[in-house]
């Protein structure tokens, strides 16, 4: 089997080759081995076709969800082994109950009740909060000839955002952004001992700031803002816990500005790179409907979340191969949204294209609570910034991408602003 190179196909997801460029390597695999068994990191299985994927991220009889906090307990009992007075205990707890990774019944109750608070009305009603937070970072750098779009309005925007649903201070807007970038760090595995110490240190920090926000609002009705929806959301007499809340709005930080940031700055990355695409988005600035198809078709060109894992929950065959029980399996939604046999042309940016089910926030019970939102921030931020700058063109030498192999996004994405002078 040939790389995409030429040369012999040796998978390898940490490879900086597939980091640079994954589509490629996605494409080779889903044609020649769409079940893939790699043995780089750890064993596992790398699924690649749109069905396989949908299929182990839907059917909770086939496969369960990796507990991030086993993997957590485990970084924790390696700490004590150095050192018994070591230990990841506030990254574990708060991170046990993040809906990402937990199932029913826990999830069935705990979505529940967030959805109550976090409902797709209260999204709707925040647009024109989200549109004079992107003015304003727009503004702070109109005047410029160049600029870095992930610092200047990708990055900020989804935590400015979220602080103001939550109804925290201004002024603590940075620290926020500082402690949800690590934390989310998390999902990503192949962190040294070191840097889950680093998070660990901001999981007892976030958590005793979210604390403390409670402990100022005891004795006070419920405010109308997201905190307060989630004090008051009740089920059959069940409400969330205090750490419960804490966990959820956590979680909403850490993933919100990671998907947010990655949409925004991956979107106006493909937009740019094609040129006919982006005179059609010109063209089409005032159409609500054509915005939402671009957001949709830039979060199936080049997803956020690349891949999430399961673990297989009984014997299984897929694709001719025979999964055990829990054995680890990586579903990669990137892959399945460039699978020609579920869209067409799949390597072309098509910002009108029809019927785009795409698979970027995930599908069954752990759907991204958080979906509309994020549309909603890439939608007006999106079509703001073009309107604002319809000659914006690209800075090769100044494209970087962050190192993380199971998420994809910019960490600087440098442009200009205006013609070339």
């Amino acid at each position: 089997m040939k790389s995409p190179a030429g040369s012999t196909l040796d998978f390898n997801p940490l490879d900086p080759a597939f980091h640079r460029d994954p589509y490629p390597w996605y494409h080779r695999l889903r044609s020649h081995d769409p079940v893939h068994r790699t043995w780089s990191f750890r064993p596992e299985w790398f699924l690649t076709r749109y069905d396989d994927v949908r299929f182990a991220i839907t059917e909770r009889s086939a496969f369960g969800i990796e507990k991030l906090h086993d993997h957590v307990a485990a970084k924790s009992r390696l700490l004590q082994k150095r050192d018994p007075s070591r230990n990841l205990d506030a990254l574990s707890g708060n991170t046990s109950s993040w809906l990402l990774f937990i199932d029913p019944p826990d999830h069935t109750r705990m979505r529940k009740l967030v959805s109550q608070a976090f409902t797709p009305r209260v999204v709707e009603d925040l647009r024109p909060a989200i549109q004079e937070i992107v003015d304003s970072l727009i503004a702070a750098f109109s005047d410029s000839e160049e600029t870095d779009l992930i610092a200047g309005l990708a990055g900020p925007l989804p935590v400015i955002v979220i602080a103001r649903m939550l109804g925290l201070p201004e002024g603590d807007h940075v620290q926020l952004k500082d402690w949800a970038e690590t934390m989310f760090r998390v999902v990503d595995q192949l962190h040294t001992l070191e840097a889950f110490e680093e998070m660990e240190s901001v999981a007892r920090k976030f958590a005793a700031y979210f604390r403390e926000i409670l402990a100022q609002r005891q004795g006070q009705p419920p405010r109308t803002d997201l905190i307060g929806a989630l004090q008051s959301a009740q089920d059959e007499g069940e409400q969330l816990t205090e750490n419960e809340i804490i966990s959820f709005c956590m979680l909403l930080f850490s993933a919100g500005e990671e998907t947010t940031l990655n949409l925004i700055g991956n979107g106006v990355h493909a937009i740019l790179s094609h040129p006919d695409q982006r005179n059609r988005l010109l063209d089409r600035l005032d159409d609500p409907g054509f915005i939402e198809s671009t957001v949709e078709e830039l979060l199936r060109f080049d997803s956020p979340v690349q891949m999430i894992s399961r673990v297989a929950a009984a014997d299984i065959q897929l694709g001719g191969k025979e999964l055990r029980r829990g054995d680890r399996v990586v579903a990669c939604l990137a892959a399945a949204n460039r699978d020609p046999e579920r869209f067409a042309n799949p390597d072309r940016l098509d910002l009108a294209r029809p019927n785009n089910r795409h698979l970027a926030f995930g599908a069954g019970i752990h759907h991204c609570v958080g979906a509309p939102l994020a549309r909603a921030e890439g939608q007006i931020a999106i079509r703001s910034l073009f309107r604002t700058f319809p000659e914006m063109a690209l800075l090769p030498n100044e494209i970087s991408f962050r190192p993380n192999h199971a998420l994809r996004g910019l960490s600087r994405l440098g442009v200009r602003l205006g013609p070339m002078p």
